[in-house]
């Protein structure tokens, strides 16, 4: 009984040792870092993936190259299923999406396609990570996801750390897929993504592109970027700003702490109001040329929170007027503290002539900027 016992578990245990049945050598794989997707002239998708040349791509096997650029492959299809069993058979090899860092997609088909539906295939894929940065840009997707300057420590993903090193100084927000395709899910929030654009042998940030329903709307410049991270709470960039003091003389201020508290209301005939306010600390980085300003701190102050003022009210303006999509994400607190107002409106159709009110309270950090330093 004892060794029928032992038999028994001797049997069980082999199924625990089926082994790597199904696995598959790294050789025989094409590790893709960026994708880019373009629209040809018949409308069908281009789509070109970059990877590095670390398996003999470029002509038979051999040891990694330092700082090697990276090879754009392409191909045409209908949709990205079909353009990756293209990009399979040309390569011979699988194409492995699990490394992908930055996908990168034209204006053209942001403008013409509603981006959900042609990254479905991406987002059903067991392979694709979520946690991919989506970038728009005006030029062609394949010479962007190409573009490895020399003195990149690691060509290949200079695209991925250019944005990821903005992202966190607070210069840019996240775009995500997973945070263009929840907001198209979520009432009450539109999706925004990078935009990013050639200089000669780099890349440079272009702004953002906002979006409605899928499909892109408009585009920020860079100073309505750094506008637009303040009312989501992100510092943004220095901004440049004639002094009210001396009109010839230009202040650049650096934000360096900051506060943002949004609000929705209902006034008097019942209908919404928005309320966005947001506290800065500042810091005079420079000042051009050098005055002495010590003791007019307050009217600095209060002159800065007007200057802020008046930028992010003009953006507002823009996105209601011109965009008329909720790229802030105000519904989100329409949804969350008036749900029964929420469902007896169009929030599509009401948010472009919602009242948004702005207010600034700036404090400056560092007095001692305010005298000559000559």
């Amino acid at each position: 009984m004892a060794r029928a016992r032992i038999f028994v578990l001797i049997l069980l245990s082999l199924v625990l040792l089926t082994g790597c049945w199904d696995r598959l050598e790294v050789e025989e794989r094409v590790p893709v870092l960026s994708i880019g997707i373009d629209m040809a002239e018949d409308g069908e998708l281009i789509i070109s993936i970059a990877v590095p040349d670390v398996l003999g791509l470029a002509g038979g096997p051999q040891a990694v190259p330092e700082k090697k650029q990276p090879i754009v492959i392409t191909t045409k299809a209908k949709n990205l299923i079909t353009a990756l069993e293209q990009l399979h058979s040309m390569l011979a090899r699988e194409v492995f999406l699990g490394y992908v860092r930055t996908l990168v997609i034209s204006e053209e088909v942001a403008l013409k396609r509603d981006l959900n539906e042609v990254l479905d295939g991406f987002r059903r894929s067991g392979q694709f990570r979520p946690l991919v940065y989506m970038i728009i840009t005006p030029d062609k997707p394949e010479d962007i996801i190409a573009v490895a300057p020399a003195e990149a420590l690691l060509p290949v993903t200079y695209l991925y750390r250019m944005i990821d090193n903005e992202i966190r100084k607070e210069w840019l927000v996240d775009t995500y897929m997973h945070d263009f395709t929840i907001p198209y899910r979520n009432q009450g929030i539109e999706p925004v993504l990078v935009s990013v654009k050639l200089q000669e042998d780099r890349l440079s940030i272009a702004g953002l592109s906002a979006f409605k329903k899928g499909r892109m709307v408009g585009t920020l410049n860079n100073e309505e970027l750094s506008d637009f991270l303040r009312v989501k709470g992100l510092l943004g960039k220095s901004i440049e700003s004639p002094c009210n003091l001396h009109p010839d003389e230009i202040l650049v201020v650096s934000p360096i702490q900051i506060k943002t508290k949004t609000r929705v209301e209902t006034n008097d005939s019942g209908h919404l109001t928005a309320k966005i306010n947001i506290k800065l600390i500042v810091e005079i980085i420079e000042k051009n040329p050098d005055r002495v300003h010590l003791g007019k701190e307050q009217v600095l102050e209060e002159y800065l929170a007007k200057v802020f003022e008046n930028r992010t009210n003009n953006l507002i303006n823009k996105i209601q007027g011109e965009f008329q999509s909720d790229i802030i994400g105000i519904g989100l607190y329409v949804r969350a503290y008036y749900p029964d107002y929420w469902k007896q409106i169009n929030w599509d159709e009401y948010f472009p002539y919602l009242p948004v009110e702005v207010s600034f309270d700036v404090t400056l950090s560092n007095e001692r900027l305010l005298i000559d330093l000559q």
